[in-house]
C-alpha cells in the first residue's frame, strides 16, 4: 500500500464530496511508443492474426503487464484541489479553505489577506482534507465509458439544467442553443450533453492539456486506466514522510 497525492478540479471535488463520484478515468502514457509497437517488438503478433485489428484482450494484457500503473489496490491517494487561506476573525487562527465550498475569498478574508485561489498541483499535504482508498484498477478504450460508469465519473445525472459550463462547449451548460430561423431566433435543446457519457467527453475535453491532442483526446479514442476508489479516513500515521 502507498500513499499518493491526485488532482482533481472543482466540480470533480463537489462529486466526491456529495458522494457521486466514484471512478476517475487517467491516460495510459507511453514513452515514444504506442502499445502496438511495443507488442510487435515483443514478438506476441506475429503471423498470428490481423496486425490491423489485434484482440482487445491481449491489449489489455500488455497494458497490465507493461505499462507502469499510477496506481493500486488499497492505495490511499489524497485529493489536491483548489485552495487559499484566510484568518477566521475570530481566534486569528490561518486557516485552509476551498474553492469547491463555494467560499467567497471577498468575504471571507480579512484586509491585507493575499485572497487569491492556489491551483491544486501547490495545495500542501498539511491541507488535504479528502482521501480516497483504490478499490480496483482496470484499463479500456475511452469511449468505450457506459452511462452507467459516466454516473460514477461524477457526471450530474439529472437532465436539470443549468450545470457547470465544463459540461458541454456548445450550450455552456445552459441545456439551450440558439439559432436563426425564417421566424426569428429560437432555442432548442442542446444535443451535445442530454446523457451522462456525453457529458463525461466534454469534461475530458475541457480538461486535457494542449499538448495532448493528437495522442490522449476525446476522439483519438486512447487506453485509459480506470480507477474505482470510495472515500476513507485520513491515514493514521499520516505525517510529513507522505510524498
Amino acid at each position: 500500500m502507498a500513499t499518493k497525492p491526485i488532482l482533481f478540479n472543482t466540480e470533480m471535488v463537489k462529486a466526491i464530496l456529495t458522494g457521486r463520484k466514484t471512478q476517475t478515468r487517467r491516460a495510459v502514457r507511453f514513452i515514444e511508443c504506442d502499445v502496438y509497437d511495443a507488442a510487435c517488438a515483443e514478438g506476441m503478433w506475429s503471423g498470428r492474426f490481423d496486425p490491423e485489428n489485434p484482440p482487445k484482450a491481449l491489449i489489455e494484457w500488455f497494458i497490465k503487464a507493461k505499462a507502469r500503473r499510477p496506481f493500486a489496490p488499497g492505495d490511499i491517494l489524497w485529493v489536491r484541489e483548489t485552495w487559499s487561506t484566510h484568518y477566521d476573525g475570530i481566534h486569528d487562527d490561518l486557516q485552509f479553505c476551498y474553492r469547491a465550498d463555494d467560499v467567497d475569498l471577498k468575504s471571507e478574508c480579512l484586509p491585507g489577506e493575499n485572497n487569491r485561489w492556489w491551483p491544486s498541483i501547490h495545495m500542501p499535504k498539511d491541507a488535504a482534507r479528502i482521501f480516497l482508498c483504490v478499490k480496483s484498477i482496470g484499463v479500456e478504450r475511452l469511449q468505450d465509458i457506459t452511462e452507467k460508469d459516466a454516473i460514477a465519473e461524477g457526471m450530474p445525472d439529472s437532465l436539470d439544467y443549468p450545470v457547470s459550463p465544463v459540461y458541454c462547449p456548445q450550450c455552456h451548460g445552459r441545456g439551450l442553443i440558439g439559432y436563426y430561423s425564417g421566424s426569428g431566433f429560437s432555442d432548442e435543446e442542446c444535443p451535445a450533453c442530454d446523457t451522462g457519457a456525453k457529458r463525461f467527453a466534454n469534461l475530458w475535453g475541457n480538461t486535457i492539456r494542449k499538448t495532448d491532442y493528437g495522442k490522449y483526446a476525446w476522439d483519438d479514442n486512447p487506453w485509459v486506466w480506470v480507477v474505482e476508489f470510495e472515500r476513507c479516513d485520513k491515514p493514521y500515521d499520516w505525517g510529513a514522510e507522505h510524498e
